[in-house]
């Protein structure tokens, strides 16, 4: 199964996957240096803070959604599962992750987070 680019251009699933790896890996980075700024400012841009763990949230859940639809391709081409990614226990160590950003930060939490 391929999708396709808005330039037509096929879109294998790992091609999927290594593209939401790589945008995943980008809207962290830009939370992070956001993060650190913010600390250096002494905390002047919150909004700004809050938009880039918002950006990183929306890049996690592509991510996951991303290597679910993989997963899901592996074991129908395979033929069955076992040793597969543990996708909602991945979700909430993301979530808390995040949260400890967001703590360290001085913002009140991530909406839509899971709860603990």
């Amino acid at each position: 199964m391929t999708e396709s680019l808005k330039t037509g251009e096929a879109l294998s699933p790992q091609e999927a996957l290594r593209i939401a790896e790589n945008h995943i890996s980008r809207a962290l980075k830009a939370l992070d240096a956001h993060i650190r700024k913010v600390k250096e400012d002494g905390g002047d841009d919150v909004p700004g803070l809050q938009k880039a763990l918002a950006d990183a949230h929306k890049a996690v859940q592509a991510f996951l959604d991303e290597r679910t639809r993989f997963d899901k391709l592996s074991e129908k081409f395979s033929g069955g599962g076992g040793g597969g990614l543990d996708l909602d226990t991945a979700r909430v160590e993301i979530w808390r992750r995040l949260s400890c950003l967001a703590k360290s930060s001085g913002t009140e939490g991530i909406s839509g987070g899971a709860e603990g």
